[in-house]
C-alpha cells in the first residue's frame, strides 16, 4: 500500500502522520488493519506518543483499542482524554447500532461510520445483530420488518467484506419464518455455513452423504449473496430456506441454560430439569483382551456412572427425543466389520439409554502399549456434552501397571476438568498419553462453554520423541543465555518449537476464544512434564503490544493429568488466613535477596517463618492447621540423574520431591491451598514410571491446590520483587494468580537480562480464574 510506505519512510513527520491517518480510516483486511496498528503503536511508544489525530482515526483498530484502554487506565496519561475519545468514537456507533436494531430507539440516522471498522470490528457487529434476529425469530411481523430494514441499512454501510458468524437458534424454525431467515444466513461466512456440511458428510451413510450435498447444490449460490429483495417475515419458503436446514439450524432445543457460561459446563452439580436429565457414558467391554483378538465394546448412554470408566462430569441430555452423536478414538485397535467410529444414536423416552455394539481388533506391535485408552466424545444434535475414557489392557503385562497408594475416586466426580459454569476457562485442554509403548505421542483434546467454539472431531496423535533430553538442554541454553544479547531470539527459539507441537485445531479453538475475551482464560491439563507450553508462539497473536508467548497472550493454568487415577479438578476459589515463610541464611552462595524477601512476607502478613531445614519443613506440614500459604525463599535444583534434586536446605542436604510425596502415605494432612517455590528450576518435572513426577506435582499430589515455581535459574533480586508483587496483586488487590503470571510475561517485550528471564521462568499450576479471599489473622493491613 502506497500510503503505508509514505507512513513508514517519508521524511516529513506530518506526511508520515497524516498517511497513517488516512490508512487507519480506510476499510482494511485483518492483514493491513495489523500492519497500520504497529506503525501507529511504534508510534505509541515512541516519546510523546502519536498526535491526538491520529489517535482518533486510529481507534477502530483493535491492537490500537487495547493500547487506549491502558491508557485510558493510566490516571497520569497526558494521553488519556484524546484516548477516551478515540474509544468512544470507535464503539459509541456501534454500540448504538446494537442496540437500536429492533426498537429503533436511537438508532443512527448517520451510519458513515461503520465503513471504517476494520475487519473484525465490522464482523463482531454484523455477527451481533444477526444473532439479535436470529434470536427473536419469533417476533411479530412488524417488529421484525423493521429491524430488517436497519440491517440492510448497516449492510451497506459496512466495508464490502463484512460477513457474520453462525448463529444459534433456541428450537426449531416455524416454516413462513425459512425464507426471511435463510436470507438472514446469506450474511453468514461461507466457512461457517461449510464446516457444518463437513461435519454431515462425515459419516458413513451414503444416502445421507447425497442428501447432504444435494442440499448444498440447491444452497450453494445464495451463500454469501444477499438479496436484494428481502423476503418478509412471513412468507412461503423459497431456496434461500435451504440454508437454514443446511447449516443445521432447525435443530430441538439443546441443554436449559444455568448462566452465562453454561454451555459446556455442567458438573456433578448440575441438577436436571423438566426438560432434561442426567445420564452416564457407557463403554462397556472386557478388561483385558488377548493381542490380535476380537474385543466388542458397548458404547451409548446409561443411567449409573461405571468405576471403568473415566467421566469429568455426568451430561445433562435433554429428556425427549434427540440425536446423539459418538466419535470413538481407539488408537491401538482397528475396527471390524465395515463399522465407523462415528456412531449415531436416536434417543427417545422409550430408548432413553440407547448403545451400539462395536467390534474392534486389538493390534499386536511391539510399538504399542499394553494399556490402551479408548476416548469417546459425546454431542447432542451437534453440540458436544462431554468426553469419557476407560482402558483396556492387551495382554498379560503392563508397563504402566505401577499402583499409587490411592484408588480411583467414585465415577462421576469432578476430574481434571472444572464443572461450575460460572468459573469454566474460557478454554480447556487437555494433553493426554496415547497408546504407543515408548509413550511418545500424546492425544489432544478441549473443550469450551462458547458455542462458536467448534470441537473437531479428533485430533490426530502427535509424537514427542525425545521431549525430556530436549528440555533439559533448553532449560541449559536459557541458563547460558541469561545475559547474552540474543536472550529474547533464543527464548523466542523455543517458543517456535514449542508452536510447532500444537495441533492447529488447538490454535484455532484459542484464536476463537480471544475474539470474545481478551486475554481468554485457559486451563491446560497436561500428561507431559517437560514441554513448556506456555512459551509457545502464538502464530497469529491478538495482542501485538506483548510478547507472542501462549502464557503472555492468555491467562493460563497448568495442571497435571492422570490417565490411570482421577485427578481432582483445581479449585477456582480459595480462602487463606495464614501463611507460612521457608528461609533461611545458606552458609554459600547465600540469597540475600530472598532473607529480605522473607523478612518482608513475615512483617507485613504476618508469616510464621520456617527454618530451611528438612525436619522443620515436614514437621509443620504434619502440623494441624497447616497454613494456608506455604512460600519458600530458597535455593532449588532439578537432578532428573542424582540425588540433589528438589529444596536445598541450609545445611546442605535436599528435601527431595519424593519426600513430599511420601506424605501422603501418612494421617490426612490438612489442606494446604498454595504453595509457592520461589526457588530455582523446581517447576521442572520428569517422568516416573508414567506418571508426572517433581517438585510442584508433588505438592499436587498430597493436596495442595495451586502452585507457582520457575522453570531454569532465577535472579534473586528480580524473583524478590516477583514474589513481593505477586503477594500485593493476589491478596490485597483481588488480582487471579495466573493473570499476575500473565502479566509478568507480557512486561518482559522491551527487557532483557534477568528482568526477560526471571518473570518468563514461572509457571503457575491452577484455576486460570482462581481468586483468593485474604483474611489474615493479624496481618497488617498498612
Amino acid at each position: 500500500m502506497p500510503l503505508l510506505e509514505i507512513a513508514r519512510q517519508d521524511e516529513d513527520d506530518r506526511l508520515r502522520t497524516a498517511a497513517l491517518a488516512a490508512s487507519a480510516l480506510l476499510p482494511l483486511d485483518e492483514t493491513a488493519a495489523k500492519h497500520v496498528a504497529e506503525l501507529v503503536l511504534k508510534h505509541g511508544r515512541a516519546e510523546g506518543g502519536p498526535p491526538d489525530s491520529l489517535i482518533k482515526a486510529a481507534g477502530n483498530l483493535p491492537e490500537v483499542q487495547a493500547l487506549l484502554d491502558r491508557w485510558v487506565q493510566e490516571d497520569c496519561s497526558a494521553r488519556r482524554d484524546a484516548a477516551e475519545r478515540a474509544l468512544a468514537d470507535a464503539r459509541i456507533l456501534p454500540m448504538a447500532v446494537a442496540n437500536g436494531l429492533m426498537d429503533g430507539e436511537g438508532f443512527p440516522a448517520d451510519l458513515s461510520g461503520l465503513g471504517t471498522l476494520s475487519e473484525a470490528g465490522a464482523r463482531d457487529l454484523l455477527s451481533s445483530l444477526v444473532a439479535t434476529l436470529a434470536r427473536t425469530v419469533d417476533a411479530d411481523d412488524r417488529t421484525l420488518e423493521s429491524a430488517t430494514d436497519r440491517l440492510k441499512m448497516v449492510v451497506q454501510a459496512l466495508p464490502g467484506t463484512a460477513a457474520a458468524k453462525l448463529p444459534v437458534l433456541k428450537g426449531p424454525v416455524r416454516e413462513t419464518r425459512a425464507a426471511w431467515l435463510g436470507a438472514l444466513m446469506t450474511l453468514v461466512q461461507p466457512a461457517a455455513v461449510l464446516a457444518v456440511v463437513y461435519r454431515q458428510l462425515d459419516t458413513d451413510d451414503a444416502s445421507k452423504r447425497l442428501d447432504t450435498l444435494r442440499r448444498l447444490v440447491n444452497a450453494a449460490p445464495h451463500i454469501s449473496r444477499p438479496p436484494a429483495d428481502w423476503p418478509s417475515p412471513s412468507s412461503r419458503p423459497d431456496e434461500r430456506a435451504g440454508l437454514v436446514d443446511l447449516a443445521d439450524l432447525t435443530v430441538s432445543p439443546r441443554r436449559p441454560k444455568r448462566g452465562k457460561r453454561q454451555e459446556m459446563g455442567d458438573g456433578e452439580g448440575a441438577s436436571a430439569t423438566p426438560d432434561s436429565r442426567r445420564a452416564y457414558a457407557r463403554l462397556d467391554a472386557p478388561e483385558r483382551v488377548a493381542p490380535n483378538e476380537v474385543l466388542h465394546l458397548l458404547v451409548g448412554l446409561a443411567p449409573e456412572p461405571s468405576p471403568k470408566v473415566i467421566q469429568p462430569t455426568p451430561f445433562i441430555v435433554p429428556s425427549g427425543k434427540y440425536h446423539l452423536s459418538v466419535q470413538l478414538i481407539a488408537p491401538g485397535f482397528t475396527v471390524l466389520g465395515g463399522s465407523s467410529l462415528n456412531l449415531p444414536m436416536e434417543v427417545s423416552p422409550d430408548d432413553p439409554f440407547p448403545y451400539q455394539l462395536v467390534r474392534l481388533r486389538a493390534e499386536d506391535h511391539p510399538d504399542l502399549a499394553p494399556d490402551r485408552v479408548v476416548t469417546a466424545v459425546f454431542s447432542v444434535d451437534e453440540s458436544m456434552i462431554g468426553v469419557a475414557y476407560r482402558t483396556v489392557l492387551v495382554g498379560e503385562g503392563s508397563q504402566r501397571a505401577a499402583a499409587e497408594p490411592d484408588s480411583p475416586t467414585a465415577a462421576g466426580t469432578t476430574w481434571v476438568l472444572p464443572n461450575d459454569p460460572e468459573t469454566q476457562p474460557d478454554l480447556e485442554i487437555v494433553i493426554a498419553p496415547g497408546n504407543d509403548a515408548l509413550c511418545q505421542e500424546v492425544s489432544w483434546f478441549y473443550r469450551s462453554p462458547h458455542r462458536s467454539v467448534v470441537p473437531p472431531v479428533i485430533i490426530p496423535r502427535r509424537p514427542l520423541e525425545g521431549e525430556g533430553d530436549w528440555a533439559r538442554v533448553m532449560m541449559r541454553g536459557v541458563q547460558d543465555h541469561s545475559t547474552a544479547v540474543d536472550l529474547t531470539l533464543f527464548l523466542n527459539g523455543i517458543g517456535d518449537i514449542v508452536s510447532e507441537a500444537v495441533p492447529e485445531e488447538v490454535w484455532e479453538a484459542l484464536y476463537t476464544v480471544a475474539d470474545l475475551s481478551r486475554p481468554p482464560t485457559v486451563l491446560l491439563a497436561t500428561w507431559d512434564p517437560y514441554v513448556p507450553w506456555e512459551l509457545a508462539l502464538v502464530p497469529r497473536p491478538w495482542d501485538s503490544t506483548i510478547p507472542k508467548h501462549l502464557g503472555a497472550q492468555a491467562v493460563v493454568g497448568r495442571w497435571t493429568y492422570r490417565d490411570r487415577h482421577r485427578t481432582a479438578a483445581p479449585p477456582a476459589r480459595m480462602r487463606a488466613r495464614g501463611m507460612a515463610v521457608v528461609s533461611g541464611e545458606y552458609a554459600t552462595n547465600r540469597l540475600v535477596e530472598a532473607e529480605a524477601e522473607a523478612s518482608q512476607l513475615c512483617a507485613h502478613y504476618k508469616a510464621e517463618p520456617v527454618e530451611a531445614l528438612t525436619e522443620p519443613v515436614l514437621n509443620r506440614l504434619r502440623q494441624s492447621p497447616s497454613p494456608d500459604i506455604l512460600h519458600f525463599s530458597v535455593h532449588g535444583k532439578f537432578d532428573v540423574g542424582g540425588t540433589q534434586d528438589g529444596i536445598k536446605m541450609t545445611d546442605g542436604t535436599f528435601l527431595s520431591p519424593l519426600s513430599v510425596r511420601g506424605l501422603r502415605s501418612e494421617k490426612k494432612l490438612d489442606q494446604v491451598d498454595l504453595v509457592f517455590l520461589n526457588a530455582c528450576q523446581l517447576a521442572q518435572g520428569q517422568r516416573m514410571l508414567g506418571s508426572y513426577a517433581g517438585m510442584v506435582a508433588s505438592f499436587l499430589h498430597i493436596g495442595v491446590g495451586a502452585a507457582i515455581a520457575p522453570l531454569w535459574n532465577v535472579d534473586d533480586g528480580v524473583a524478590r520483587t516477583f514474589a513481593e508483587g505477586f503477594y500485593q496483586a493476589v491478596l490485597m488487590d483481588g488480582t487471579a494468580p495466573a493473570e499476575y503470571v500473565r502479566q509478568q510475561r507480557a512486561g518482559t517485550r522491551d527487557a532483557s537480562g534477568a528482568a526477560a528471564s526471571t518473570p518468563l521462568a514461572y509457571l503457575f499450576f491452577g484455576h486460570p480464574r482462581l481468586t483468593i479471599d485474604w483474611e489474615p489473622q493479624g496481618a497488617d493491613d498498612a
